[in-house]
Formats: structure tokens, sequence, C-alpha cells
């Protein structure tokens, strides 16, 4: 009896073991399928929120392309119909000028000349005003104003009325030894320079002696007579280009400086050889004098080779 009752109660322990391991099994089954679907809702839900914000990113972005080509549209019409108006202005505009474009042309050319005339010119240091109106037409982009025309005039009555002129003036001067100092010349017209030492070149900025000078110039002191004609001298009319071509040559002295140790020796190879072919000269010349003597009385030989040759005949006769 007890025996079966037993084998009843494991019998029923054995069945229901199964059955609460199944339960557990979906329970744990059901709650991984729950959190799942609640990760995927959030995940979803970020998609969603995540799509719905690259939407209206593009959205954005559509726009602003949309305003930009209209943007792009309207400056490329602006620029069209700018450029159609820029051409008919300019053809408006050279209908209008008509021969003050050619005048314009020509009084830049004209100033341009003037402005390097002046730039050269010993007068400029008292034609200040005169060079900045210059300056003003060569740099201008516009047509002249009548007062630029009335400059140029003026500018060109100062250079003529300067060059029939002559004046003491200050002007900066440097040295052999690089100083710059301020000294008192005297200029003639628009060509000349003259200090107490003779004639300065000038660059525009800057006096400075010449290279070389003749040996007779004139000097400041006698600007007075070389004005009034009393005193007759030599001057430079190409402001100084004549005076610079006497350094491009050089004095025999110099030559024989520059050709230093060797030029030394050929020189006195030359003037050892010069005092050889003169002493043979004489030499020659005297025997051809005897030799000429003897010609008109060879019975009477002298010294000399005809003399010599004549004796020897002479006294070969003797012994025969």
């Amino acid at each position: 009896m007890r025996n079966s009752v037993f084998l009843a109660a494991l019998l029923a322990f054995g069945v229901s073991q199964p059955s609460f391991a199944a339960d557990s099994l979906t329970s744990k089954a059901q709650t991984a399928q729950q959190q799942e679907r609640a990760h995927n809702s959030e995940r979803e839900a970020k998609f969603k929120q995540e799509e719905q914000s690259l939407a209206a990113r593009k959205a954005q972005l559509e726009s602003r392309k949309a305003k930009l080509e209209e943007s792009i549209e309207s400056l490329s019409t602006a620029f069209s119909e700018n450029e159609r108006t820029l051409a008919e202005q300019q053809k408006k505009l050279h209908l209008e000028t008509g021969s003050l474009g050619e005048l314009f042309g020509v009084v830049r050319q004209s100033a341009k000349e003037l402005q390097v005339e002046l730039e050269q010119s010993v007068a400029n240091t008292q034609q200040s005003a005169q060079i900045q109106a210059i300056d003003n037409i060569v740099a201008a982009k516009t047509l002249p104003s009548i007062q630029e025309l009335t400059g140029l005039w003026e500018a060109y009555q100062a250079q003529i009325a300067s060059s029939a002129t002559y004046a003491d003036v200050k002007v900066p001067f440097v040295n052999g030894a690089g100083e710059i100092t301020t000294i008192n010349a005297t200029r003639l017209g628009n060509f000349a320079l003259l200090a107490k030492h003779g004639p300065i070149d000038w660059n525009g900025k800057l006096a400075s002696d010449f290279p070389r000078l003749p040996k007779e110039v004139p000097t400041s002191a006698e600007t007075a007579g070389i004005v009034t004609g009393q005193t007759a001298t030599l001057i430079d009319p190409s402001r100084g280009d004549i005076y610079k071509q006497l350094a491009d040559t050089p004095t025999l002295g110099e030559r024989f400086a520059h050709g230093g140790i060797v030029g030394k020796i050929i020189a006195g190879l030359f003037a050892i050889g010069m005092i050889i072919a003169l002493y043979r000269a004489v030499v020659l010349t005297t025997t051809e004098q005897k030799i000429k003597k003897q010609l008109k009385t060879p019975e009477t030989p002298t010294d000399n080779p005809l003399g010599r040759v004549l004796s020897s005949i002479t006294a070969r006769k003797n012994c025969t």
C-alpha cells in the first residue's frame, strides 16, 4: 500500500516538473519579445524623427537652391542689361566727343614729352608748379579740362621763357666722396649749369662733376660776359652728353696706366726697338753717304764697304 502511494506521488512529481519548466521558458520568451518590441519601437521612433529632420533640411536646402537660382537668373539678366546699356553709352560718348578723343591723345603725348624734358632740365627747380600740372595731365584718364589745357600752355610758355634767361640757383651737389652739399651755381637757359670750377652735370635731382672736361671751360664767374657776348666760350648744348663722351676717349697717359705691368713691358720693348732702329738708320745713312762719295773717287779707297772691296782688288792686282 505504501509502495503504491509512493509510486503515485513520484509519478505525479515527474509529470508536474516538465510543465513548470515549460511555463518558465514561455514567460522568459514573452518578456524578451516585449523588450525587443519596445527596442524596435524606440528605434522606429528615432528613425522617423531623423527622417522628419532630414526631410525638413532637404526642404530648406531646396528652398535656398530655388532662391539662389532665382537670384542668379536675376543677376544674369541685370548683367546683360548693364552690358547693353554700357555699349550704348560708350557709343553715345564716342559720337558726342568726336575729335575730342584725338585731342586727348595729342595733349597726353605732348604732356609726356614735356614731362621728360622738365625732368632733365636744369630749370626744373624753378618750375615745380608747371611740373605738377604736367604730371596731372599725364596721369589723367579723362578728357583734359580747360584748367589742365591752360596749365600745359603755361608750362610750355615757362619752358620757352627759361630757355632765354640765366639765373643764380642753389642746387644739391654730390662730390666724389658721395657727400651731398648745397652749392651756388648759374643756370644758362635749359641746357647748362655752371659752378665756380666749371660746368656740372644735372640728372634732374642732383648735380655732380663730369668725369672729364676740356682744358678751357666756362665758370659761373664768366656768366655775365657770356650772356652779353663779351666773353667767347664753348658750351655743350647737349646738356653734358658731349662732355660725357670725353671719358670714353682716354689720353695716352691713361691708356699707359690702364695697360699695367704688361703694357709697361711692351712699351719698354717698343722704346728699345725704336732706339735700335734709329741707330741703324743713322749708321746706314752714314754708310750710304760714304759709298756715294767713294763712287766719285774709286782710285782712293776709304773706310767704307765699297772702299774695302776696292782696296782688296787693288791689293790682289799688286800681288800678281
